[in-house]
């Protein structure tokens, strides 16, 4: 295990990586470009990667074979909703706030653990669940006083919304892991919402794209499936306390990518509303381990 240690980091890191470049080509195709076709193309395209990777390591198509397709649907609903309003609060909001906002998705978890997966939580994980909703209302505190646009209210709002609907499938993905492979739960999710964007697109206006929108939907489609693969690749490597932390460096990525691609730079009210989000998931991963542990 020690061994395979450096690589399961450079791994988690690239998959950070790749998650926060998807990101940043959503907020650029959003301008122009309907939300459910957005999420046609990126599910359907992660598909070529996803099923390559399966392939070669020899799980292809035996691997995707199911005896739980209602687990498998009941995930999919979640996921639709989390890829969603996930594409929706990046097209509100800069990507630095919407993945601080992603890290409320942990903190709901441990709010259904004891229901739902009959977990014990450690106390000090509902002080870090406290500690998150304050960095919330410091983010969305602007918008509530009427001192920025309307949009960052929605765009928060969307962004719990799409932390509640991740927290339900992590949930969910937790049951199915017991019996399921893991790449036959990514190639149904993204069956899922490929279909989902497929049909909701039929609702609004096709939009032709061109040869850079064309570009940005292969990226995004390519580094949703290869971020994928790599979290994969990393887990089977170490165990998921280890580098579950490296998370958190989906901020770094988000606010250099806001940097050079939108020149944003977070204001001081997000500046300290996302280290108090990111220091409350820290604190419930932390607490989490030693819960498990004991």
């Amino acid at each position: 295990m020690t061994a395979r240690l450096p690589s399961a980091i450079l791994l988690y890191l690239l998959s950070t990586l790749l998650f926060s470049l998807l990101s940043a080509c959503v907020r650029l195709l959003a301008r122009d470009m309907p939300v459910g076709e957005i999420v046609f193309f990126r599910s359907t395209l992660a598909l070529l990667p996803l099923t390559l990777y399966l392939a070669a390591k020899g799980q292809f198509p035996s691997g995707i074979i199911t005896r739980h397709p209602r687990a498998h649907l009941l995930r999919g609903v979640f996921s639709i909703g989390s890829m969603y309003l996930s594409f929706l609060t990046l097209s509100l909001l800069p990507q630095a706030n919407a993945t601080a906002l992603s890290f409320v998705a942990p903190l709901l978890v441990m709010g259904l653990g004891p229901l739902v997966l009959r977990e014990r939580p450690h106390p000090m994980v509902f002080v870090g669940a406290g500690l998150g909703f304050g960095g919330i209302l410091l983010m969305v505190l602007p918008a509530l006083q009427g001192s920025t646009d309307i949009t960052v209210l929605y765009g928060t709002l969307s962004g719990l919304g799409c932390a509640a609907c991740t927290a339900a499938a992590m949930t969910q993905i937790k049951r199915l892991t017991a019996t399921e492979n893991p790449g036959a739960i990514v190639l149904y999710f993204c069956l899922s919402c490929g279909t989902a964007g497929l049909l909701s697109s039929l609702f609004t206006p096709w939009v032709m794209p061109g040869p850079a929108t064309i570009g940005l939907l292969l990226a995004a489609g390519l580094a949703g499936g290869l971020a994928h693969i790599a979290m994969t690749e990393s887990l089977a490597r170490a165990p998921a306390t280890v580098v579950a932390p490296l998370e958190y460096t989906a901020m770094l990525w988000a606010v250099g990518f806001d940097l050079v691609l939108f020149n944003l730079f977070p204001g001081t009210m997000t500046l300290i509303g996302s280290a108090v989000i990111v220091g409350s998931a820290a604190l419930v991963t932390v607490f989490s381990r030693r819960a498990r542990t004991a």
